[in-house]
């Protein structure tokens, strides 16, 4: 919610000096802006990579041993370029490959995905489709694991970035989570 408001406070002010003053004053705004939102989702890429690492899907989540890792982007795209840094990295011998998703036809072929704020008013929907599948659903949405998501991604006062994980969920979807991940959520949902 942080970085979606400083996201909105940037874009504002720095059509605000465009008016002002021209293009080129508004460059070192714009680039501060960009380089933010780009630091937090590559930070997030990382996570979304650790995540995958330290989960366990069931045998029947693969239709072969080549399968890739699927990790997708459902809804409008924040990471931008940051999720190219995992795209092709091993994961318990298995290649790790990104997609992205306009809309949830095709959700059911990966593993994790990453619900957009862009989908939040179709959030029900979309984990009620997926409900019975053994798809990691990752969100930085407000009480995405409450909600029946799995892994909320979420800033503390110290921007420093944290998650909480709906167990109950994970075990409904066949999903195994190691104990270490387990420790470092800061809540945990059954």
């Amino acid at each position: 919610m942080f970085f979606r408001t400083l996201k909105t406070c940037l874009a504002i002010l720095a059509c605000l000096v465009v008016l002002a003053s021209g293009p080129a004053a508004v460059r070192p705004w714009v680039a501060a802006a960009a380089a933010e939102l780009s630091r937090e989702y590559l930070i997030k890429a990382a996570f979304l990579y650790n995540f995958a690492k330290f989960t366990d899907w069931p045998t029947s989540a693969f239709a072969t041993a080549d399968v890739p890792l699927t990790i997708c982007v459902l809804g409008e795209d924040p990471f931008g370029a940051a999720l190219e840094a995992i795209d092709g990295k091993e994961i318990k011998g298995r290649i790790v490959a990104v997609r992205r998703l306009a809309n949830e036809a095709g959700a059911d072929s990966c593993h994790v995905i990453f619900i957009s704020a862009s989908e939040e008013s179709r959030l029900a929907g979309i984990l009620g489709s997926l409900r019975d599948r053994p798809v990691l659903t990752v969100a930085d949405m407000p009480d995405f694991a409450r909600a029946g998501g799995i892994i909320n991604l979420k800033t503390n006062k110290e921007d420093r970035i944290r998650f909480d994980i709906n167990i109950g969920r994970a075990q409904q979807a066949g999903l195994r989570m190691s104990s270490k991940l387990l420790s470092l959520a800061e809540d945990t949902y059954n």
